[in-house]
């Protein structure tokens, strides 16, 4: 589908928004014509097989190196600029070289750890959080602060300031910074600050900040015009609210099979009442602490669930239940809808509460991205503590359905990160 969509040259099809084309320029200087360049390329890759699809994007190398030694790799994505006439947009110049690491970290969740020396998480998380306005870092039930929530949100803004190229870098001072996205009791952005580091790690953390401020604060100020800034998220305002009048079509093969483990399993029990297979799984389900076990028996759960189509349908009637009586809530306070950032894909969504088992108590979220054509695709659901930790990233959730005090802090996720 994709492939139809593309061109040969590659211009024809794709806007060039004037601030990636500057970071381009930057990244590769002296080059006459740019977007000559980039047809070239495009074709050359289109020759010799390296153009690549993945994670709703269309990536091919050009002639120009990294500092390593590996192509810079241009990526397009599907257009949502209002002033472009043209289908897709050049969205990233990937120049990014990884520092040698230890074995072990990978995922999108520890480049931060791949990009410098932190020191102890718990330190590291710690000073950050003393720093910060206040705010609940845990969620309820955790035995001792372990700053989960804070955790996942520096991790994945990182990520975000990667693929924004936020990430700041003076190579003549030898001195990096990045902004955390947070702010002190006086509304100042802090700052995450880095000096070079020797053997396994190019850089390695040195403090928080705000600008100017005693120690390396006034070291920002001085290597960095502009100052580092955060990541950026919202680019139009559909981002932030759900359009009642657009069409939601829910994928709900994908949920109710490859998503069957994020329901609750009262709810699983009710609906398979008549299953004898089916409750036999989902009784060892309830007997096991195994989350290798569980991951295996809710693969089972869901092959049955394929096989079996009056059993999906009276699962699929049960969501489709509860996207409705969401729609009602999100039309009786537009702040229902809650916006989200799944790192995965790099796009952003609405999440709507769904309330699976009781109509009072919210249970899951459904995931809703908005397409180019207008309609809103429900594309999975999420556990809670999964959903706020994709809001997050964005502010604190503002919600009377979303908030750390109200989901319990729990290990039953540890195969099933949601990132």
């Amino acid at each position: 589908d994709v492939q139809q969509e593309l061109q040969d040259v590659l211009s024809d099809f794709v806007y060039f928004p004037e601030r990636t084309m500057d970071i381009l320029k930057e990244k590769v200087p002296n080059e006459k014509d740019y977007k000559a360049m980039l047809n070239e390329d495009y074709a050359r890759a289109g020759k010799e097989g390296t153009i690549r699809y993945s994670e709703e994007k269309v990536l091919f190398p050009i002639r120009h190196k990294r500092q390593d030694g590996t192509p810079i790799v241009i990526s397009i994505r599907r257009s949502s600029y209002a002033t472009s006439k043209l289908p897709w947009y050049l969205s990233y110049i990937d120049s990014y070289v990884k520092p040698e690491k230890p074995a072990g970290k990978t995922g999108l969740g520890h480049e931060l750890e791949n990009f410098a020396y932190l020191g102890p998480w718990q330190s590291f998380l710690s000073a950050l959080a003393e720093k910060a306005l206040t705010e609940p870092w845990d969620f309820e039930g955790a035995g001792r602060k372990n700053y989960d929530i804070l955790k996942s949100y520096i991790r994945y803004t990182f990520y975000r300031l990667q693929l924004e190229d936020k990430v700041a870098i003076d190579d003549d001072n030898k001195f990096a910074a990045f902004n955390t996205g947070l702010v002190n009791e006086h509304y100042d952005d802090i700052y995450a600050c880095f000096e070079p580091e020797q053997g396994d790690y190019e850089w390695r953390f040195a403090e928080f900040c705000t600008a100017g401020s005693r120690g390396m604060g006034k070291r920002v100020v001085r290597s960095f015009n502009p100052l580092p800034q955060p990541p950026s998220y919202f680019t139009r305002k559909e981002d932030l609210l759900f359009d009642l009048e657009k069409e939601l079509i829910v994928d709900y093969e994908h949920i109710l099979i490859d998503g069957i483990h994020r329901l609750p399993v009262d709810v699983l029990e009710e609906e398979c009442r008549n299953s004898k297979e089916a409750l036999g799984i989902l009784g060892k389900i309830h007997a096991t602490t195994d989350f290798r076990r569980k991951r295996s028996l809710y693969r089972d759960l869901a092959d049955l669930l394929e096989e079996d189509h009056r059993l999906f349908n009276r699962l699929r009637s049960r969501l489709e239940y509860a996207i409705s009586l969401a729609k009602r809530q999100v039309r009786w306070n537009y702040k229902m809808a809650i916006p989200s950032y799944y790192p995965r894909n790099n796009s952003m969504s609405l999440l709507m509460p769904l309330s699976l088992e009781d109509e009072s108590q919210v249970d899951t979220a459904l995931v809703v991205e908005l397409l180019p054509s207008g309609n809103y695709q429900g594309q999975t659901i999420l556990t809670l503590r999964q959903a706020y930790l994709d809001a997050r990233l964005l502010s604190r959730p503002d919600s009377e359905w979303l908030t750390a005090g109200s989901i319990q802090e729990t290990t039953e996720e540890e195969y099933d990160d949601g990132e």
